[in-house]
């Protein structure tokens, strides 16, 4: 019988493939921050992720194969001592079994440049089996901590510096006992920077001091009562959209996401400002249970999909787009893209399959069947093995953004008094129109439309009331013409009209009066009753004409209905 320590890496790799039984969690290995490499029981390398290779400066054909011996490593100690191959973690965790933490090793790249880096490794055993038959080394680097504070001095420390180099507050409460056994208080024991940035104190100052004495009274009881039963139950604490007053904010409130987890008799605790929201931070984590909790706590929605189906998704999907997981568990995608968008999906599928990244925006239904805006983010999932077994992808909805790239298109095409669309955007459609050869059988016509005196309705009336009568007007015009017709306000009281496929000039002509008849209806404003007339100039355009001169013989032709008397429709022929 062949021993199976002494198989080749590449049956190895595949046995821990095999053994990989959450394959959402294993593929997301590429995903990870942190360095990961596998070593086989002879000490060889046989898997390494993109991070690893990116903190190594090697490719994963560099990295396959050496052992932690390799003397090319150049490792060295914080002392500057050499670190001898044998005494690397993944080494020691070969030999006994065991599984070291918070090694801290020097690492010298091919240019000469030395990486710090932070170790843990843990053996990998087959069922039943007590001698590893690979081992999986996790390293941070932590080179530029390592430069900003010197050498670490203890495992406490190397922790300490990694947290202060987030961008969240984290701060670590120990739990006030009465005689009892109640907890009535909690005592900062730790805060990182962020922290002692948030709380406007020095380090010295946070240490030591307890929590009802940073907050206000009624706030500081709720977090007393909602830290306490964290510690009592074990449960972790997720409160979303909190109000919380802080002294940086001149005593106004800010919104907030708090996060508190169990540890030690005490509760850690990390918040997020989320006033203006901002993306989320995957912090660092060193074990398969915690990037599970960031999954499961991650304002976007994580999902796997198979051949069309969503295999897995993280249990975020119940707050984001209101599903429950087991809702969408084994249902097709296609059911709940919008009819309208189900066309973007294959071009999306198709950049998958040629290995793009692929970012898209579209439609996704509700259970109640309304819908959300989302960003879908996606890429090929793909094993350990190298094999692409579906699509991983990212879901955030956008629907305010939408809504104000909507409105933000509105306000830059259409005028803000009537709703109709402005004098650009009606000029630029006119040439598009003339460019193109008419509908079969059918002309185009532009009226132009001028109300008479409008002056002395401002005068009389006052501007207040003289928009109200813009604001009728528009909206009578609207009702008159056809769908698939334009209509503008071309300037102050002018108004433009775009007519397709009319048969003659006279059957414009019967639209421009159908107008005229309209406007003369009395407009009820705030300072009484307003009637007024127009006078509307009708032409109709050659193919192919230049957009001025079309526009300059409708203004002609209005201009001869205010000569004739106002209140008129004249008519210029081609």
């Amino acid at each position: 019988m062949t021993d199976f320590y002494q198989r080749d890496p590449r049956e190895q790799r595949s046995r821990l493939d095999a053994e990989a039984s959450d394959i959402p969690i294993v593929g997301l290995l590429n995903d990870l921050r942190e360095g990961v490499v596998v070593q086989g029981a002879d000490g060889r390398i046989f898997l390494s992720n993109v991070a690893a290779e990116r903190i190594l400066g090697l490719t994963g054909e560099q990295i396959e194969g050496r052992t932690s011996t390799d003397p090319r490593w150049r490792a060295i100690r914080e002392d500057g001592t050499d670190f001898p191959g044998g005494e690397h973690p993944a080494m020691v965790t070969l030999a006994t079994g065991e599984a070291l933490r918070d090694v801290v090793m020097g690492v010298h790249k091919s240019d000469g440049t030395l990486t710090w880096i932070l170790i843990n490794s843990d053996p990998i055993c087959a069922e039943g089996e007590t001698h590893p038959y690979a081992v999986a080394a996790f390293f941070t680097d932590i080179t530029d901590v390592h430069d900003l504070e010197g050498a670490l001095e203890a495992r406490g420390r190397n922790f300490q510096r990694v947290l202060d180099s987030m961008l969240d507050p984290v701060v670590f409460l120990r739990a006030d006992r009465d005689a009892s056994g109640l907890v009535v208080d909690f005592i900062h024991e730790y805060a990182n920077d962020a922290a002692c940035g948030w709380l406007a104190r020095e380090l010295e100052q946070v240490v030591g001091t307890r929590l009802t004495a940073l907050f206000p009274p009624v706030m500081a009881s709720a977090l007393v009562d909602s830290y306490r039963h964290v510690v009592e139950t074990g449960d972790p604490l997720v409160l979303d959209n909190v109000a919380m007053a802080q002294e940086q904010l001149d005593g106004g409130d800010a919104r907030f996401d708090v996060r508190a987890v169990a540890v030690d008799g005490g509760v850690t605790v990390t918040w997020r400002d989320v006033s203006v929201r901002s993306e989320w931070v995957e912090g660092l984590a060193r074990s398969e249970e915690r990037y599970r909790l960031l999954i499961d706590n991650a304002s976007d929605v994580v999902a796997y999909v198979q051949q069309g189906f969503v295999t897995w998704v993280s249990p975020s999907v119940s707050r984001v787009l209101e599903w429950e997981p087991d809702e969408l568990m084994s249902r097709e995608l296609m059911q709940i893209v919008h009819p309208d968008d189900v066309g973007l999906v294959d071009p999306m599928v198709e950049r998958l399959n040629r290995g793009e990244f692929v970012a898209v925006r579209l439609r996704l239904m509700t259970p109640s069947g309304g819908y959300h805006w989302v960003d879908v983010h996606a890429q090929r999932f793909t094993t350990a093995a190298g094999v692409v077994d579906g699509i991983s992808a990212s879901v955030r909805v956008v629907d305010r953004e939408v809504a104000a790239e909507a409105d933000l298109s509105r306000r830059a095409n259409h005028d803000e008094l009537t709703g109709l669309v402005n004098r650009g955007v009606a000029i630029n459609h006119v040439a598009s129109t003339l460019a193109h050869e008419p509908r079969t059988g059918g002309l185009t016509a532009l009226l132009f439309c001028d109300i008479d005196d409008f002056k002395a309705v401002n005068d009389t009336y006052g501007h207040v009331a003289g928009d109200e009568v813009l604001r009728v007007i528009a909206d009578r015009i609207e009702h008159v013409v056809r769908q698939g017709d334009l209509a503008a306000r071309f300037g102050g009281d002018e108004f433009l009209l775009l007519l397709n496929g009319v048969r003659d000039v006279s059957d414009a002509g019967r639209v421009a009066e159908k107008i005229r008849v309209r406007a003369l209806d009395p407009i009820a404003t705030d300072m009484g009753e307003v009637r007024v007339t127009m006078s509307i100039g009708v032409t109709v355009a050659t193919p192919h004409e230049d957009v001025d001169r079309l526009i300059a013989r409708a203004d002609e032709a209005m201009y001869a209905a205010k000569a004739a008397g106002k209140d008129q429709v004249v008519t210029i022929r081609r």
